[in-house]
């Protein structure tokens, strides 16, 4: 009895090391964000603010995807590499620039990967 609760013990313990951590691209949470003045009107300027979950992870990318004529769905993305990572926060602030925006009203939509939205309003002046 003893034996093949040893045995159990074993496979449980290797099947658990055998199994990588996910790799690849990950969403990521945006908890701040300001609509900075621009040099021209066509163009504005996003400040992105948020955290990395732990050292595992780095700044990959973000992108805006128009959803109609002054509306944006806002997104960031993190590399996460395999191996033991630490969960501590490290804080990121990114630029994200929308082209071809002119002036007026522009409501930016943020979706972050725990499903919580927020959206920011904001006005591009010539």
């Amino acid at each position: 009895m003893k034996r093949i609760f040893l045995l159990s013990f074993a496979l449980v313990a290797l099947s658990a090391q055998a199994r990588p951590a996910r790799e690849g691209e990950v969403s990521l949470a945006i908890t701040k964000a300001l609509i900075a003045t621009s040099s021209t009107p066509e163009e504005a300027s996003v400040i992105l603010n948020g955290y990395l979950p732990g050292d595992c992870y780095r700044w990959s990318r973000s992108e805006a995807v128009k959803t109609s004529e002054r509306e944006y769905r806002v997104q960031a993305y993190a590399m996460m590499r395999t191996g033991p990572c630490r969960p501590v926060l490290a804080p990121y602030s990114q630029v994200l620039t929308l082209p071809n925006v002119g002036a007026g009203e522009i409501k930016l939509e943020f979706r972050n990967p725990d499903g919580t939205i927020f959206l920011l309003r904001g006005t591009i002046s010539q």
